[in-house]
């Protein structure tokens, strides 16, 4: 019952990674090993005479760590109180040679140390070529793990069983520990003052309030975070990954319905021109003739009601009825009041959308958790009006409560009924080289707390 936090890849030991983290004490210190730290335990299937010790596995620099030339020799990184659900990981080839490089192995995961599950299976993987060389790997799985595995599957690139390894990274969306302490502090603190200066100030209308001063942010409602939660990833525009559309869907378990029509989503505007779609399409699937009175300043708010979503991007679709009319200059800010708005990203003068009934997507970089968001104009449009004229809108991020958090929490709480790959070699006689589970053991398999 705590909350995650996700660690982004950028490129190969960024210092992004769980590792790092837990070496930097959440980023307060120097780098330390974090095994001798207490935060990771190593334990392989043996280690050469000349070998650097196992917690070079989770060094900062390559050494020569290698295991002794054992069938099916392993490494096992455990995370102790933490656990991950990973999307990439790197390994990093030991200092010693080019050769003796990992071909053939699998990522494996457990929750107790002794019981598998297959995250990834290498076959003949060139990818380490050269003595101190990384390189990253995506994996797919929806299962947190507090212990991983290097098990080798077959013979390295010199033909020997030396497992040489000197370095892993691992990416994803994590929980325990100071991992959670920092995801509770992103959820309770807000800024001490808005992100953006000289930004055009709302007018008269509903819903136009001003900026906050220091105290109105630090004092700003936040939403219930006693929950797990989910990520959404971006892959194209409207590709059916974001918030909206999972509400549309109800978790993915029925047709797409309007997410307002549910009453999972409101839409609020600054007043609708006489022809207008309703106020719902804004949120809808198809792009209509969505468009709002042309007052200065127009607005469009989007209330998630009992979701909050720390978005990583948004995606806006303009309207059905002409090429121009398009927004040029807006704000989208959140809140989680409705009337306290926070800056999130500044448009000015961006030309992205061109055609009727196109859309775009914008990265927005955050670490709040927003339940409102409001697309403000801050200037006329493409046309010279202030017509809001939107027909689409989609949120992608870190996202929690209701059916988010039950999904969160089934993805933790539920293992796999099997491994995912057939005809993997099994492990052999060794400590630690347990056989693949049946399905009675995977349902069975304790997670973390």
């Amino acid at each position: 019952n705590m909350n995650s936090d996700t660690f982004d890849y950028v490129r190969d030991f960024d210092n992004n990674g769980l590792v790092t983290f837990l070496a930097t004490k959440c980023n307060t210190q120097q780098w330390q090993n974090p095994a001798t730290l207490g935060f990771i335990s190593i334990r392989t299937s043996g280690l050469m005479h000349d070998s650097a010790p196992a917690n070079s596995v989770v060094g900062r620099q390559s050494l020569r760590c290698v295991t002794k030339p054992l069938k099916h020799a392993w490494v096992v990184i455990d995370f102790h109180d933490y656990a991950i659900k990973p999307t990439r990981y790197t390994l990093r080839h030991y200092a010693s040679w080019d050769t003796e490089a990992l071909r053939y192995w699998n990522l494996e995961g457990s929750n107790d140390g002794s019981s598998w599950i297959p995250i990834r299976q290498h076959m003949d993987d060139r990818a380490l070529r050269k003595a101190g060389a990384g390189h990253t790997w995506a994996v797919d799985t929806n299962q947190f793990f507090s212990h991983f595995r290097i098990y080798m599957t077959g013979r390295n690139s010199n033909n020997h069983w030396y497992l040489a390894c000197s370095g892993v990274e691992f990416y994803g969306n994590a929980f325990g520990g100071i991992v959670s302490q920092r995801a509770n502090a992103k959820i309770a603190k807000m800024p001490s003052s808005p992100s953006f200066a000289n930004i055009p100030q709302p007018g008269p209308m509903p819903m136009a309030m001003p900026p906050m001063n220091a105290n109105q942010v630090q004092n700003m409602p936040m939403p219930a975070v006693n929950m797990n939660s989910d990520t959404f990833d971006y892959v194209r525009d409207f590709d059916n990954n974001g918030l909206v559309t999972f509400l549309a869907t109800k978790c993915n378990t029925q047709q797409w319905q309007n997410p307002a029509t549910l009453g999972f989503i409101s839409i609020r505007t600054s007043g609708l021109m006489h022809d207008s779609a309703p106020a719902n399409s804004v949120v809808g699937r198809q792009s209509l003739r969505c468009v709002t009175k042309p007052l200065k300043h127009a607005w469009v708010v989007i209330d998630f009601h009992d979701y909050a979503i720390k978005p990583t991007r948004y995606t806006l679709r303009h309207y059905a009825s002409w090429d121009t009319e398009a927004l040029r200059y807006w704000n989208l800010e959140g809140s989680n009041d409705g009337s306290s708005w926070i800056p999130i990203r500044q448009h000015m003068d961006d030309r992205a959308l061109r055609k009727a009934g196109a859309g775009h997507t914008w990265a927005v970089d955050t670490n709040q958790f927003f339940s409102h968001f409001r697309i403000y104009m801050t200037g006329r449009n493409s046309n010279n009006h202030w017509y809001l004229a939107c027909s689409g809108v989609e949120f992608y991020g870190n996202a929690f409560g209701g059916i988010v958090s039950q999904r969160a929490n089934a993805k933790i709480a539920k293992m796999p009924s099997s491994p995912s790959f057939a005809n993997i070699p099994q492990p052999g006689p060794m400590p630690m080289a347990m056989p693949p589970m049946n399905a009675n053991q995977v349902q069975n398999m304790p997670m973390p707390a």
